[in-house]
This record gives C-alpha cells, structure tokens and sequence, in this order.
C-alpha cells in the first residue's frame, strides 16, 4: 500500500515537473482510510494531505471528492469539497472527512481531484492533479463484525453457567463425603483414645 502511495505521489510529481518549471508549486495529495476495520454505520475516517514540494506558493487549491454519495454514506464531519487561498513553499495542509457506511460491501476507495494555480494572478495556469488511491476496502456487516471482534460477555457468562453444574456437583458430592470420613475418623480415634485410658 505505501509503494503504490509512493508510486503516485511520484508520478504526480513527474507530471507536475513537466508541465511547469521547478520554480513552479507541485502540490502532492495523499488519501488514507484512518480506520483499520472499517464497519457498516459506524465511523469511518479519510485523512486528506497535501504537500507543496515546489519552491512558490500554490493558489487557490481546490480538494473535489466524489467518491463519496449521499445513498451510501451518512456524513458525520468534514467536507466532501475544500479549498485553501494559498499553501506556501514546503508546507502541507490536510483535512479530515468522517463519514458512516450505510450497507455493507467491497467498496472501491478512488482517487480525489486536486486542483490549484500555480501563481496568484486570476490568469495563471490551473494544473488539476489526483490524490491516491487506498483501493478496495471491506465494510463489515456490523453483527457479522461484532461476532469476530466484541469481548463476548454473553457467550462468556453462558460458558460459566454451564460449567458450574459440572464442576459443582462433584466438588459438592467430593466435600460432602470427605466431611462423613472426617466425622467417621474423628469419632474412630476418640473411641481408640478412650479405649486406651480405661
């Protein structure tokens, strides 16, 4: 997954070299799932990142995701489109989207458009770009995901329950015999103690 990231953000950066001059703004844009299961209708969390490796500002940065539609997602935070006036020289900038899963399935995570100018002039060139790609990802069903991962107290307090009978009842008949011979015993050696007085 780092490699493919890696692969892009250079790609990106070869493409953005060769269209404009290397004292132009290159602008690279990475996009990570945060979560490490990512679960139906609970939270799930994209982190955006961008890096000015150029040496002037970018203008006027337009972050555009479309991955993402109203029938599939409930949108807890974060905003689908952001903008940005500038990212100066060697700095980054990031956003963070939270969005809910509403049905289960492999879900194809795509790339976001990137879009900026690379002066502050209404006339400089736009250069759009895309952010990369996390790829396919699996949305747990969430009693199918709650079956592999919860603590499982219920089944745990019923595995309790059944084992007390067989761990019980002979430990009670074990305790209730052992007291008989130790009464049976104890009156023996009085009786012999007795004997040995008279």
């Amino acid at each position: 997954m780092k490699l493919l990231l890696l692969l892009c953000l250079f790609g990106l950066s070869a493409a953005q070299e060769s269209a404009g001059s290397n004292s132009a703004a290159h602008i690279l844009a990475s996009k990570t799932v945060l979560n490490q299961y990512l679960v139906q209708k609970k939270d799930l969390t994209i982190q955006y990142s961008l890096y000015n490796i150029g040496e002037s500002a970018a203008f006027d940065v337009q972050l555009d995701e479309q991955n993402f539609q109203k029938e599939d997602f409930d949108f807890v935070s974060g905003l689908t489109r952001v903008s940005w006036d500038r990212i100066p020289a060697g700095s980054n900038v990031t956003h963070t989207l939270t969005i809910q899963p509403k049905d289960y399935r492999i879900f194809n995570f795509t790339a976001t458009r990137i879009q900026y100018r690379t002066a502050e002039a209404g006339d400089a060139p736009v250069v759009v770009g895309w952010s990369s790609a996390p790829g396919d990802g699996q949305i747990w069903e969430t009693n199918h995901f709650n079956r592999q991962f919860a603590p499982h107290y219920a089944d745990w307090i019923t595995f309790l329950i059944m084992t007390i009978p067989t761990v019980g009842i002979p430990f009670f008949l074990w305790r209730t015999s052992t007291a008989k011979y130790e009464v049976k015993k104890q009156r023996g050696s009085n009786t012999n103690q007795e004997a040995k007085k008279q």
